[in-house]
């Protein structure tokens, strides 16, 4: 009854968002910045996206002039014009991608400390494959969609690869991942949905991670439908603080509900869906994946 309460109260809790304290060291709880620097933090987040689209256009022109070296052989007369062609995709390709990191990174951070969002700054991981890691909040961003796989070893020693999901691999498109270890990271997605809807999307991915990175260093991860009915059940909770527009906050309160109508079915019938933990066998295929990229790379 209380869930359905909250749902009927969106529509008033976006219209009544509370407004920010001025000064960023006084935002100690969830609150929506003034149309003025709302505008500030949307031109810093288009500007970003942009130079994702630079890197996105200079990775690209790094592989075709990769793929046309290894179809000259070491013999011809035209090897070292494509190797020095090659090399200057690679350094650009290189340039753009820290540009993007930088600039998407900073985005993030001003949008975490514009809403004043408040995540716990460290703890440790209270159950799966990295239980009793030290984990400590920050914001990454996933730039490089290609290689987005990272290589890490648990408490135990057992090496592990944390993968974010590229485009392909899902029905939609990834916003934000808080990984077995911790480690949160944005994806394009959510900046894009920011450029579009305003900073206040952005906003509340950053907050749906924030409860994701909060329950794994307390309670620890259960089932995947317990995980996110509470995250989103948070965010719409949120909504009263944060200002998001009609079609943001319908699109996250579709997603609470069909989350709290898998979490019902949990707990009124003996089926459950798996801790949001890496899998074993997806596991092995990221170390497949990892090291053939590694393999691609020394070609």
């Amino acid at each position: 009854m209380n869930g359905l309460l909250l749902f009927l109260l969106i529509p008033v809790g976006v219209a009544l968002a509370d407004v920010c304290p001025p000064r960023l060291e006084d935002r100690t709880h969830l609150c929506t910045p003034k149309v003025e620097e709302r505008e500030r933090l949307s031109t810093k987040i288009n500007s970003a996206v942009a130079a994702q689209r630079e890197f996105a256009l200079a990775q690209s022109l790094e592989r075709d002039a990769r793929e046309n070296l290894r179809r000259i052989p070491p013999e011809s007369p035209e090897r070292a014009s494509a190797v020095q062609a090659w090399s200057d995709s690679f350094d650009l390709a290189n340039k753009r991608q820290s540009e993007a990191q930088t600039a998407l990174e900073s985005a993030a951070k001003d949008v975490q400390e514009s809403y004043g969002i408040q995540p716990s700054k460290s703890g440790k991981v209270a159950n799966g494959p990295f239980v009793g890691a030290e984990a400590s909040w920050s914001l990454g961003v996933q730039v490089d969609r290609e290689n987005a796989i990272r290589r890490q070893v648990t408490p135990d020693g057992e090496v592990r690869y944390l993968k974010f999901p590229k485009d392909s691999d899902s029905d939609e498109r990834i916003a934000g991942i808080t990984q077995d270890d911790g480690k949160v990271l944005l994806g394009i997605a959510a900046f894009e949905a920011a450029r579009d809807h305003g900073p206040g999307a952005l906003a509340l991915t950053i907050y749906h991670e924030s409860v994701h990175y909060a329950q794994l260093t307390t309670s620890g991860w259960e089932t995947r439908a317990k995980t996110e009915a509470e995250a989103y059940a948070a965010e719409m909770a949120a909504l009263k603080d944060i200002y998001v527009p009609s079609k943001t906050w319908r699109n996250r309160f579709f997603r609470a509900m069909s989350w709290n109508a898998i979490r019902a079915g949990e707990i009124l019938l003996p089926v459950r869906t798996p801790a949001p933990f890496t899998p074993d066998s997806e596991d092995k295929r990221n170390r497949a994946e990892f090291e053939g990229t590694l393999a691609d790379i020394r070609k």
